[in-house]
């Protein structure tokens, strides 16, 4: 890409960004999102639910996360240890999270799973397939949810 000029300033796209430019990249982008959408973006409010799986003694066998902005709490991570999957662990976090997520204002909650994780799981609690990406290598698919809280 070549230098562009607008006004008096030249700006080159520069390969080296640091923690303080992708600090800076962020608040501009969360700036620009507060005031393109009249501070909607921030309702119900901009935060985490995160529940964790643990046995008696205290240790992780899994967890959920995500954020709620824009009245959806978007799933990013989910998941079980191996060995207590298919046992409705990974349901009743989901079931957890989502009612949390209800009763902080969310209207839906959304997220994305690869073919070989677990989309028949969010079929299964009831998420609605909003879109497939097909064109990974190895026949791998990227699915997209949606369900209405």
């Amino acid at each position: 890409m070549k230098n562009q000029q607008k006004s008096d300033k030249y700006l080159i796209v520069d390969d080296n960004c640091s923690a303080e430019d992708y600090e800076n990249i962020c608040k501009g982008l969360i700036e620009f999102n507060h005031k393109a959408s009249n501070g909607m973006i921030d309702l119900p409010c901009d935060e985490d639910i995160r529940l964790a799986l643990r046995d008696g003694e205290g240790n992780t066998y899994g967890g959920i996360s995500g954020h709620i902005a824009l009245y959806c709490f978007f799933i990013e991570e989910l998941w079980v240890d191996e060995r207590y999957r298919d046992e409705g662990y990974g349901k009743a976090l989901l079931e957890k999270a989502e009612r949390t997520a209800r009763e902080k204002g969310c209207l839906f909650a959304q997220t994305n799973t690869f073919s070989f994780q677990s989309p028949d799981f969010y079929v299964k609690c009831g998420y609605n397939q909003i879109a497939i990406v097909e064109d990974f290598p190895e026949n791998i698919k990227h699915h997209y949810f949606k369900k209405k809280l």
